[in-house]
């Protein structure tokens, strides 16, 4: 009787030690502090309605803009790679000369989806566009390291009768700026209904956003100059492009205006600054 007394109270003294040893720890995770700089950086996806992967893109790049608001700016470009309508299912073609143009303007890159960020090639990458998606978040965050040097000032108007859009853009420098530099404004649309291949699936109603769909300056940008100063006035421009009649897209409140400046010294195309701006508010 005196061993089977001993084993039990051993017993009993492994199962608390096994229970005092599986305490659950608290884990703190710090709270999310957001970027205190006032820099936006431009996201651009290249993707493609036939392509199985690129929803896992389309998905990252919703995550950052909503994580970082206001401070990612994001765009879908259709070039055309894994972009061509899915037989059958697809309503839209995505693909134009111009989305064509930037598309192979920031090639070559891996495969789809990739991101290339503020046009940016960042160390140990081969190519512009990053194929990785892990990565996105952490070179966004490099990007939100490096100084403010623009700030925008914009104006959108738009005639519901002509279908006219009209902006007045402002850029202030924060800092001199010598060098050159080209501004860029690109016509995006979202909530667009339409088929995309997803892995081992078509999903018929899938909602494509920030599709890029024209440019108002030229692929490249417009040349601005450069040596601008703090001390000058501000670099203003004005466009104007008229929406095409809507075919279930080109509708008026699902249309953003995408800008951003690049510094183009050297050969380079460093995006420094960014904004968007919707058509209807």
């Amino acid at each position: 009787m005196k061993s089977i007394h001993i084993l039990k109270y051993t017993l009993t003294a492994l199962v608390g030690l096994c229970l005092f040893g599986c305490e659950e720890k608290m884990v703190t995770i710090p709270d999310f502090e957001p970027p205190v700089s006032d820099k936006v950086v431009l996201v651009e996806e290249l993707t493609g309605v036939s392509c199985p992967n690129c929803p896992a893109g389309s998905t990252k790049l919703a995550s950052l803009i909503q994580k970082f608001e206001g401070k990612v700016v994001g765009v879908g470009i259709h070039g055309e790679f894994l972009a061509e309508p899915i037989e059958d299912k697809s309503i839209y073609d995505f693909r134009n000369d111009v989305v064509r143009d930037i598309e192979f303007h920031l090639s070559p890159f891996q495969g789809k989806p990739a991101a290339v960020i503020n046009r940016v090639f960042f160390e140990g990458e081969g190519f512009l566009g990053v194929d990785n998606i892990d990565l996105w978040e952490g070179y966004v965050q490099q990007e939100f390291d490096k100084p403010e040097i623009l700030t925008f000032g914009y104006q959108v108007d738009y005639d519901i009768s002509t279908r006219q859009v009209s902006i007045d853009i402002d850029m202030f420098p924060a800092t001199t700026m010598p060098g050159s530099y080209a501004f860029h404004l690109m016509v995006l649309e979202s909530h667009i209904i339409d088929a995309q291949k997803d892995v081992e699936e078509i999903i018929d109603e899938y909602e494509h956003n920030h599709v890029l769909r024209d440019m108002m300056t030229g692929t490249l940008g417009d040349a601005i100059g450069g040596n601008y100063s703090p001390a000058n006035p501000p670099s203003s421009r004005n466009y104007t492009y008229t929406l095409p009649e809507s075919d279930g897209t080109w509708i008026p409140e699902n249309i953003e205006l995408v800008g951003f400046v690049t510094d183009i010294t050297g050969g380079g195309e460093e995006v420094i600054q960014a904004f968007e701006a919707h058509l209807i508010e």
